[in-house]
């Protein structure tokens, strides 16, 4: 009977361990890894990449929409896919092209069973501010709804780079101090 219950309780931590899983995938893991603090003229639209997403081999993700959390009361936020474009030196850049965020598809060809993710087919999530005044503004995390290989609507938080505009007529010459963490 002993034996029984042990096999019974190493499933539920099992369960457990699986249901409780930290893995946010295909959003990073917290906290943010980055800041970028930037000047601009009120009504300047400021770019930058908010997520890198690195889909592993053989999924597709198929992002839906892009939200900002929290309040940028005076300014707004557009979002936007970044495919990764190839430079001349073979190496690669994420950020430079912007497309239409609603049916972008992020994947990774299939390969062989525990392989990771390879970063060549990683894409991002760019960020465009906007002030319409004179202020500091900081997206500290984003609400991105995708589907994963086909399935459902799924709903995650988060974000690799902080994106602060600090704002003012005429352009500020920086954005002085530190990204706050969401």
């Amino acid at each position: 009977m002993r034996h029984g219950a042990v096999i019974v309780a190493g499933a539920v931590g099992m369960l457990l361990a699986v249901a409780c899983s930290s893995d946010p995938y295909p959003l990073p893991v917290p906290p943010p890894h980055a800041g970028q603090n930037n000047p601009a003229a009120i009504g300047e639209a400021i770019p930058g990449v908010v997520l890198f997403i690195q889909p592993r081999p053989g999924d597709s993700i198929e992002f839906i929409s892009a939200e900002p959390m929290g309040s940028l009361d005076g300014a707004g936020v557009e979002f936007f896919f970044s495919p990764p474009i190839i430079l001349p030196d073979g190496s690669r850049s994420v950020g430079d092209k912007l497309l239409q965020l609603a049916g972008a598809v992020a994947s990774a060809p299939a390969t062989s069973p525990g392989a990771s993710a390879d970063p060549v087919y990683t894409v991002g999530i760019v960020a465009r501010l906007t002030p319409s005044r004179a202020g500091r503004f900081e997206l500290a995390n984003v609400r991105l709804r995708y589907r994963l290989n086909g399935g459902g609507e799924q709903t995650g938080v988060g974000i690799d780079v902080l994106l602060t505009v600090c704002a003012a007529d005429p352009k500020p010459a920086d954005c002085p101090g530190e990204p706050t963490t969401p």
